[in-house]
């Protein structure tokens, strides 16, 4: 996949483009419909599958109160998206200027013009320049006067939860990692290094892994069963998200997540680690005694045990993007 990051370093000419625009936060099941659309009509025709994106996020130059947590860090995205078939990623500077775009004028200048575009897949409830005027009619009206298609993807469902990066992003932030699996279509995760943490639990007999988060958004603080993989293997275990009310006190906004990965005996400071998100066991609390807290943290170890006994195993470690390599097989 080539990624381009502005519109300037687009020089060439690329056969029969389809293209697609969004932030694709998440690359959720619903985007993955309109991408496989894209890539089959790209194949078919022998054409070029084509995303355009931005960065950083619209609402953190139009809105920066209400820009939202993303769900993804740039390296998943794009590691997602090239699976998925995409054979030119765009990645364009979100500016004021952009931002002041007119509708007509995104259209004629940049998708007609610039990326020659010959087929534009995009949601039912797409918008697009200034005041976000634009949308799937107008599209498909100025679409027929430059000779380009218009193909218009109906809101994707799971059941009767409609998909979108915002409800992903309410799920997650209420600790529902089962519900948002679902709408992703994976399981959520977060990448991070191993750093050196206070040696806690190493001397209770239980040692973990703390991490520094690249991601946004983290879940809601808890206990959860977690997958990680690591250097190419997948090690279940158990992780706390939150700020360990029982041993510290609170000094950051930014909760620790700290996991603990079973069978699993080796140096891991500065390795990178993507972290997979289960089923979440439990609230975080403050007990009484480390005794206590030990207990309840073997209690959850079990109940891990016998989550991935229940399940047998199918779990979708394919989805790693550690270390670069794209999905593992």
């Amino acid at each position: 996949m080539k990624i381009v990051r502005s519109l300037k370093e687009i020089t060439e000419t690329f056969p029969y483009p389809i293209l697609t625009i969004g932030s694709f936060d998440g690359v959720h099941c619903g985007h993955q419909k309109i991408l496989a659309d894209v890539a089959a009509n790209a194949r078919q025709k022998h054409g070029t599958a084509a995303v355009l994106t931005f960065h950083p996020h619209p609402q953190k130059i139009i809105s920066p109160a209400e820009s939202p947590r993303l769900i993804q860090t740039f390296e998943q995205k794009a590691a997602m998206l090239e699976k998925l078939g995409v054979d030119l990623l765009a990645l364009v500077p979100f500016t004021w200027d952009l931002a002041q775009l007119s509708a007509r004028d995104f259209v004629t200048e940049i998708i007609h013009r610039k990326l020659a575009i010959q087929e534009l897949h995009v949601g039912s409830n797409f918008r697009f320049g200034h005041n976000r005027a634009g949308d799937v009619e107008l599209l498909k009206k100025w679409g027929a006067k430059l000779n380009i298609q218009i193909f218009e993807i109906p809101e994707y469902y799971v059941g009767k939860i409609k998909v979108s990066s915002t409800r992903i992003r309410r799920f997650l932030s209420h600790g529902h990692v089962e519900i948002a699996r679902r709408l992703l279509g994976r399981p959520f995760s977060l990448v991070g290094n191993v750093v050196h943490g206070d040696g806690l639990g190493a001397r209770i007999g239980i040692p973990t892994a703390n991490l520094t988060i690249r991601n946004e958004l983290i879940p809601q603080t808890g206990v959860y069963v977690t997958c990680a993989v690591l250097d190419g293997k997948t090690y279940q275990g158990v992780t706390n998200v939150g700020f360990r009310p029982t041993v510290t006190q609170r000094t950051s906004d930014r909760p620790i997540v700290e996991t603990h990965l079973f069978d699993l005996h080796q140096d891991l400071y500065d390795k990178q680690i993507e972290l997979f998100f289960y089923f979440r066991i439990r609230a975080e609390r403050k007990f009484s005694s480390l005794d206590a807290l030990v207990a309840r943290i073997l209690k959850d170890i079990d109940f891990a045990h016998r989550y991935f006994a229940r399940v047998g195993g199918k779990l979708e470690e394919k989805w790693s993007l550690v270390g670069g390599q794209g999905w593992r097989q």
